[in-house]
């Protein structure tokens, strides 16, 4: 959990809440509620990639240093 938590702090909380707070990115918590763990993974690793799959005209999302 600490290792995610520093993932988290440190490549998504600029734009990414987890207390409903707003941001660019959709709260964390919405997005558990509406996509798979197997989703998240695959496009937190490769946005640019999946952006039109999963419902958004443009890709907002930085490609960032993940590994899976």
């Amino acid at each position: 959990v600490r290792l995610g938590k520093d993932v988290y702090l440190i490549n998504c909380a600029s734009c990414h809440s987890i207390k409903m707070q707003g941001g660019l990115g959709k709260d964390f918590n919405l997005v558990s509620y509406t996509r798979t763990k197997d989703e998240i993974r695959k496009y937190a690793l490769n946005p640019s990639k999946y952006y039109k799959e999963f419902g958004y005209s443009a890709n907002a999302m930085p490609t960032l240093p993940l590994s899976g």
